[in-house]
């Protein structure tokens, strides 16, 4: 199972697009970068930041959300995720 990292334009909060859904919300494949603005992307919307400009994001709560491709930005480069309770 892939994932691609982004953010979420509108607000800048992380989201982990882990679903490729299409352009017309069916279909069910794993994601590749780059992003399409065509297609919705299920994942999990993250409550967090990133620790310090590290790669290291801390999150206390995540739901699931579905964007589309234009509403999301690709963040470079890997990420660890960390609970914070």
């Amino acid at each position: 199972m892939g994932f691609i990292t982004t953010k979420v334009k509108a607000d800048g909060r992380f989201f982990m697009a882990s679903i490729d859904q299409g352009v017309d919300g069916k279909d069910f494949r794993d994601p590749h970068p780059p992003l399409d603005n065509s297609k919705f992307y299920w994942g999990h919307l993250l409550e967090g930041s990133a620790v310090h400009q590290s790669p290291w994001v801390e999150y206390g709560a995540r739901e699931s959300a579905v964007f589309k491709g234009d509403e999301l930005e690709e963040l470079p480069g890997e990420f660890r995720l960390v609970i914070v309770p």
